[in-house]
């Protein structure tokens, strides 16, 4: 979670510009994403 709020402070996760926008966006859905599947291998 730490690494989360590191990348959302970011500079260009606060850019105004489109793709810098979107390319971090998708990193972050990326980050939880794989998590999510990390937890769920480890639950079971």
């Amino acid at each position: 979670m730490e690494m989360l709020q590191e990348i959302k402070k970011h500079e260009f996760c606060n850019s105004q510009h489109l793709i810098l926008a979107l390319q971090c966006m998708i990193f972050e859905g990326v980050l939880i994403f794989s998590s999510a599947i990390f937890a769920d291998f480890i639950a079971k």
